[in-house]
């Protein structure tokens, strides 16, 4: 008895889609997809340029990571020891610098990825509200106090020293990193930085203080004094900066206790 014709052909399962099937179908197609893919990166990055595309802007991020100041540093007031007690019971509502003015929400950790620093006002805002400015038709205005960004470093700084001049504590700290870094057209000067980090801590600046303790604990610079260190992170610590409580538990954990 003759077979049927195909029947000793090994079919595929029903499940499988084969290449020729894939290209006919518009919506399984591999230019279909990749297509579809590049529209979706395109989309990102058209926000990403939305979100960064501001001179005056400084990440909090990169002043996280930036190693303490190696210079002579005039010793400052030492901050007040912290009892244990108050150690674990203060510090536990975010600072004023992880809530956006703007929205009033919290910036989501880490601050510095999620946010843009405004030179002109020195609040710190979220990437959502700038976002929002922008589509608004704001442009690359101040979403906080309306400022026009500004577009050379001579007038970021003009802002910043304004700023500074009023002792503002946030505004000084900046500078001092600008400083410590040699950025927006200014020499690398260390000495001046670490003195605008000192006023910028006795105003009350708690990134400040955090710098202030990695230099005394480390020695940079400086002569060691972990007991000044730690006091500078307790100070931090207790009024809710997250990376100064950071390092107190590095500390008793390098002391074992």
């Amino acid at each position: 008895m003759q077979k049927p014709e195909g029947a000793n052909e090994v079919r595929a399962p029903s499940h499988q889609v084969t290449s020729k099937a894939l290209t006919a179908h518009p919506n399984l197609s591999g230019q279909s997809v990749v297509s579809r893919r590049k529209k979706k990166d395109a989309k990102a990055a058209r926000t990403r340029r939305i979100l960064l595309d501001s001179d005056d802007d400084m990440s909090l991020a990169e002043e996280q990571d930036r190693p303490p100041a190696a210079a002579a540093l005039a010793a400052g007031p030492l901050p007040d020891a912290v009892t244990e007690e108050e150690l674990m019971n203060s510090g536990h509502k975010l600072r004023e610098g992880c809530t956006c003015p703007l929205c009033c929400l919290p910036i989501k950790f880490p601050v510095g990825k999620h946010s843009k620093f405004k030179s002109c006002c020195s609040k710190t805002v979220c990437h959502g509200c700038i976002l929002a400015s922008r589509q608004r038709g704001m442009g690359k205005m101040c979403p906080f106090c309306r400022t026009p960004t500004p577009d050379s470093s001579a007038a970021i700084l003009a802002l910043v020293r304004k700023r500074v001049d009023a002792k503002d504590p946030v505004a000084t700290e900046f500078l001092a990193s600008k400083y410590y870094d040699g950025k927006h057209g200014l020499q690398q000067e260390i000495p001046r930085a670490i003195e605008l980090w000192t006023e910028a801590a006795r105003l009350g600046d708690l990134l400040s203080h955090f710098r202030l303790g990695c230099i005394y604990y480390k020695g940079k610079g400086v002569e060691k004094d972990e007991d000044r260190g730690t006091r500078h992170w307790q100070y931090a610590a207790i009024r809710g900066h997250p990376d100064s409580r950071f390092m107190l538990g590095f500390y008793e954990y390098k002391s074992r206790n």
